[in-house]
């Protein structure tokens, strides 16, 4: 695997760089965006990171209040090399604001990419006044330009919420059925008693208007929306503060109403980290091309907890492990699939920073020769 270090850990002033996303356009450039850690707190978030069991384990909601800045590049040549990193949002210790934990979707109808991010204020660094917004940027060009919306009021229409932030992971959109076109993403909200508790986010207007679902779960520490392999339905998955089980609440119409969560997920799954994926985005209905389905999660081993690539060839039904990654990782680990080159494009944490991996779908078995009947036919 060919692996680029996009931003060194010290650079630009920063000491540190961490929670990559990474996502490609309808044009076929990858961007990435990463938070970006001053120095005041780059040692404080390394210390916390070292005492930690795992990143699954105890999700840094309040942790990661600090002027942390959102760091931009882009790649034109498939993550083989990469622009000079810019600021997209930069934190700024005076005024005590910070930005965190970036997240794409793709509205594949529209070929606007959004990225949500959480905007912290903590007035004088006092944690017990700590607040946070939910805001959404988006680019209609490869990443040159982008606009920005505080899109909280929205999420918390008037009801008794105090603060709204987005969660690792990222949105996805559904591709068929009654709601077919719908843009999805999960956010965590936090009620007047300081209860978190989870809410699925759609748009139907392609991102003109947010709206919340009624809330789901308590003490929520990480949710993430899970569309089914047809497109037609959603779920939210939860996990609870100091909890390792994971809990699914579902939808029966595609986000806007929940019931209580219930079902538990496999022990051993600790995190999902992205939605379900096609491998091979638009192949139409019935084909093998279909079929192929991808997403990220955790996995306890007798090393520790590793993150790892799952993938489907019979449409969602069973998963494999297709390649496990270093614990190293951090569990901060992203991907996006490139099926015209028949590989995907890996974002994570690493020693050196945060780090583009191409992966060849060829290391992973029986998707290679779906590659290449895919490249013959675009």
């Amino acid at each position: 695997m060919q692996r680029t270090v996009v931003a060194p850990h010290a650079s630009a002033g920063f000491m540190q760089a961490r929670y990559p996303a990474i996502a490609r356009t309808s044009s076929r450039v990858l961007l990435m965006i990463w938070e970006a850690l001053p120095s005041e707190c780059a040692a404080s978030a390394r210390m916390e990171q070292a005492k930690a069991k795992s990143a699954s384990l105890e999700e840094p909601h309040y942790r990661r209040l600090c002027p942390t800045s959102l760091r931009l590049s882009r790649s034109f040549d498939n993550g083989l090399t990469w622009e000079e990193p810019r600021t997209l949002a930069a934190g700024n210790p005076q005024e005590f604001f910070g930005f965190h934990v970036p997240s794409f979707l793709h509205d594949c109808v529209t070929g606007r990419m959004f990225c949500f991010y959480t905007r912290s204020l903590v007035p004088d660094w006092d944690l017990r006044q700590a607040q946070t917004a939910l805001f959404v940027a988006w680019t209609d060009d490869d990443g040159l330009s982008w606009e920005h919306q505080d899109i909280t009021s929205m999420i918390i229409a008037g009801r008794d919420f105090s603060m709204a932030y987005i969660p690792r992971g990222r949105g996805t959109q559904l591709t068929s059925g009654q709601w077919a076109q719908r843009l999805c993403h999960a956010g965590v909200i936090v009620d007047e008693s300081g209860d978190r508790k989870a809410v699925f986010i759609g748009s139907d207007d392609h991102g003109a208007s947010w709206w919340a679902s009624s809330p789901v779960g308590a003490n929520v520490d990480y949710c993430t929306a899970v569309s089914n392999s047809d497109g037609t339905e959603v779920m939210l998955l939860m996990k609870t503060q100091g909890s390792t089980v994971k809990t699914w609440a579902k939808s029966a119409d595609a986000g806007r109403t929940f019931g209580q969560p219930a079902a538990a997920t496999d022990s051993r799954l600790i995190n999902i980290m992205s939605p379900l994926e096609e491998v091979f985005h638009g192949a139409c209905p019935g084909t093998p091309h279909a079929d192929v389905f991808s997403y990220i999660g955790e996995r306890t081993t007798d090393q520790g907890d590793c993150t790892v690539l799952m993938l489907s060839t019979d449409g969602a039904k069973s998963f494999r492990e297709a390649e496990m990654f270093d614990v190293q990782t951090y569990g901060a680990l992203d991907i996006v699939s490139m099926a015209d080159q028949a590989k995907f494009a890996i974002a994570f944490e690493g020693a050196d920073g945060v780090v583009c991996e191409v992966l060849p779908f060829s290391k992973l078995g029986n998707i290679d020769a779906l590659a290449e009947q895919w490249a013959h036919q675009a």
